[in-house]
């Protein structure tokens, strides 16, 4: 019996494969069935089915290789965050609305950092901390470009978010990547503001090595509340996002089970 019955037959399709990888039928690696095999499976022509296959490689979930086949593919944040970045675009997604998702989530991950970081990444976050520093400086010199800081700059705030070992939250993170980048065409602080910065990272920083969760939030919450934007009204106050006790059981739980695999 055909699987696929009613018109609109590609994004019937499309559906078909996510959930089989969903439901795990699919896994990173695994080739699909032959173009002539699948189409009879599925009770499809081959044109909708190529259609399918061709919406899923452009958005990253399937990786067709010429004489090999179709295979799914593993998981790239790049694709997807350019994917959304592409929609922020066409709809005029305000920054405001960019920069308060950004404020709750690096807020939350520099406060569970501080309860869950190892050692190495208290180093990593170090690093990237004194890169940014570094950047900043040669920056104000006139010896390296904006973009640079940029850089440097997502690479503190990923240390932070990787260093929370949750790996939905560096999942979302990466993806998000590109609409931040978004937010930094709009810059409008004066040059005259980034050492300020370079401190507000130390700050951030300290509390997160002291384990003082209360002040990392707060710390990366002003951080990211002074950064000023074209068209941005400012990001609600600390008082107005709270966590809920379900997030806060989660992260006890995760805490736990960090320390106790000893990382």
């Amino acid at each position: 019996m055909a699987i696929v019955k009613r018109k609109s037959a590609s994004t019937q399709i499309i559906d078909y494969i996510l959930n089989q990888i969903i439901e795990g039928e699919l896994k990173e690696g695994d080739k699909l069935a032959g173009e002539r095999e699948f189409a009879e499976i599925l009770g499809v022509s081959r044109v909708p089915l190529r259609e399918a296959i061709t919406a899923l490689s452009l958005i990253g979930i399937l990786t067709p290789r010429q004489g090999e086949g179709t295979f799914v593919s593993r998981y790239n944040p790049e694709v997807f965050g350019k994917a959304i970045y592409a929609n922020v675009v066409m709809d005029n997604t305000a920054i405001e609305d960019i920069m308060r998702v950004r404020c709750m989530i690096e807020s939350n991950a520099a406060e569970f950092a501080s309860s869950v970081a190892t050692e190495s990444d208290l180093e990593a976050i170090r690093k990237a901390k004194d890169n940014h520093a570094a950047a900043v400086k040669k920056y104000l010199e006139g010896s390296a470009q904006f973009d640079e800081i940029i850089v440097a700059d997502h690479a503190f705030h990923n240390a932070i978010v990787a260093s929370t070992h949750n790996h939905f939250f560096k999942q979302f993170f990466d993806v998000l990547k590109h609409s931040i980048k978004h937010c930094h065409i709009n810059y409008l602080n004066r040059q005259e503001a980034f050492p300020s910065f370079v401190a507000n990272h130390q700050k951030i920083f300290d509390s997160i090595a002291a384990r003082q969760s209360h002040d990392a939030y707060r710390n990366m919450h002003d951080h990211i509340s002074n950064l000023k934007y074209e068209n941005k009204t400012d990001v609600p106050s600390i008082d107005k996002i709270t966590i809920t006790h379900d997030i806060y059981e989660y992260k006890k739980h995760t805490v736990r089970k960090v320390r106790k695999a000893g990382k």
